[in-house]
C-alpha cells in the first residue's frame, strides 16, 4: 500500500501525520499504534515521527516507549544518548528475557556506529545480553537459541564454546524450529558445513515460510560464499516478511537489498533482484536515504519496463522531501533514467 499525502483514517495515519504537518497527540491511534508506525518510520531512516511522539507523548514511559528512545537516538547516531538510555532500560526490566534480547541487537547496532578502539566493548555486551536473556527463559526455544550463538562466540567476545553443544541439545528437545537455527549456528561455528547445509536443506523444506528459518538459511550459505543459494533464500525471507520488531525489521530489509546486491555485485539472479527490490520498495515507501538506495539499487539492475517502483520513490522524494541533499540525489538518478 502506497502512503499518500492526503491524510486518510488508517493504521498508516501516523506515518502520514508527518507528512500532513499534524500533531502525532492528536492523531486518533493507540498508543501502541503510534509506537509501532514510529518504529516502522525508523526503520525506513525517517526519525521525525518517532522524535514528535517522544516530545509529545504525556503518558508514563512504558516498555515500548522506551525502546522507542532508544532506537531514535540509535537512528540519530547519538550513541551516549542511546547507551544512557538502554542501561536505564535494563536496570528497570532486569527480569524480563526481551529487554536483553532487544538490548543485544542496541549494543552490537552501537558497536557499529563508534570507533574502531571502542566497537569491542560493545560486542562484548552485545554477546552477555544474548546469553543472560536464555538465562531468564531457560524453557523458551527462542531465547535459548540467542544464549546459545552467543555463547558460540570467542572466549574474548565472553563466549564458552564447551556450553554450546549440551544447550543445543537441550532447544532440540523443546522446539523443532528453532532446534534447527541452533543446530546450523552450531555446525557454523565448528566448521561442519556439510552439516550445516544438510541442516540447512531439511529445516527449508520443513518450515519452508518462515523468515527466521529462510534469513538463516540465507546467512549460512552468505557465509560459505555460495552466493546463488545465498540470494535464493533471502529471497524466500523477503517474501516472508516478520513481526513488526525492529530487529527483525531491519534483518528482513537487509535480506531484500541483499539479494539485489548480489545481482548487482555477481551477476546472478536478475530477476530475483528485481522482485525483492519491488518488495521493498512497495512496503517501505518514505521518501528516506534508504530507500533512495534501494531505488538507485533496482535502476541499475532493472530494464527500463521494470523500473517503475524505482522511479516512484524518487519521484515521491522530489516531491515530499524537505532534505535538499536528498532531493539532489533524487533528481540526479531521475537524469539518468531520462538520459
Amino acid at each position: 500500500m502506497r502512503i499518500r499525502t492526503r491524510c486518510v483514517s488508517s493504521l498508516w495515519l501516523l506515518l502520514v501525520a508527518s507528512y500532513c504537518n499534524l500533531a502525532v497527540a492528536e492523531t486518533s491511534l493507540s498508543l501502541t499504534d503510534k509506537i509501532s508506525m514510529a518504529t516502522e518510520a525508523l526503520a525506513q531512516g525517517d526519525s521525525s515521527v518517532a522524535g514528535q511522539l517522544i516530545q509529545t507523548e504525556t503518558a508514563e514511559p512504558n516498555y515500548a516507549l522506551l525502546q522507542l528512545e532508544i532506537l531514535y537516538w540509535l537512528e540519530q547516531r547519538e550513541s551516549d544518548q542511546a547507551i544512557d538510555k538502554l542501561r536505564a532500560f535494563e536496570q528497570l526490566y532486569p527480569l524480563r528475557a526481551d529487554t536483553f534480547a532487544f538490548s543485544s541487537e542496541v549494543w552490537r547496532s552501537i558497536g557499529h556506529q563508534v570507533n574502531i578502539f571502542a566497537k569491542s566493548g560493545y560486542y562484548k555486551k552485545a554477546v552477555a545480553a544474548k546469553i543472560k536473556a536464555g538465562q531468564l527463559a531457560p524453557d523458551n526455544p527462542r531465547y535459548m537459541t540467542l544464549a546459545a550463538s552467543a555463547l558460540g562466540q570467542a572466549d574474548n567476545y565472553g563466549g564458552d564454546k564447551a556450553a554450546t553443544q549440551p544447550l543445543t541439545e537441550r532447544i532440540v528437545e523443546l522446539d523443532k524450529k528453532w532446534g534447527y537455527i541452533a543446530r546450523i549456528n552450531l555446525a557454523q561455528n565448528n566448521d561442519e558445513y556439510t552439516q550445516g547445509r544438510v541442516l540447512a536443506a531439511q529445516a527449508v523444506a520443513e518450515f519452508g515460510q518462515d523468515f527466521d528459518i529462510l534469513e538463516r538459511v540465507g546467512q549460512f550459505h552468505w557465509t560459505l560464499g555460495e552466493y546463488n543459494e545465498a540470494q535464493y533464500h533471502f529471497l524466500q525471507a523477503c517474501k516472508n516478511r516478520p513481526s513488526d520488531e525492529w530487529h527483525l525489521q531491519i534483518k528482513w530489509q537487509n535480506a531484500c537489498y541483499l539479494v539485489g546486491e548480489f545481482a548487482r555485485e555477481k551477476q546472478i539472479g536478475l530477476k530475483n533482484a528485481v522482485e525483492a527490490l519491488t518488495i521493498l520498495l512497495s512496503v517501505h515507501t518514505l521518501p528516506t536515504e534508504s530507500n533512495l538506495a534501494s531505488a538507485n539499487l533496482l535502476l541499475a539492475i532493472a530494464s527500463p519496463e521494470q523500473a517503475s517502483p524505482a522511479i516512484g520513490m524518487l519521484s515521491r522524494i522530489l516531491n515530499e522531501s524537505a532534505d535538499k541533499e536528498l532531493k539532489r540525489k533524487a533528481r540526479k538518478a531521475l537524469q539518468g533514467v531520462k538520459n
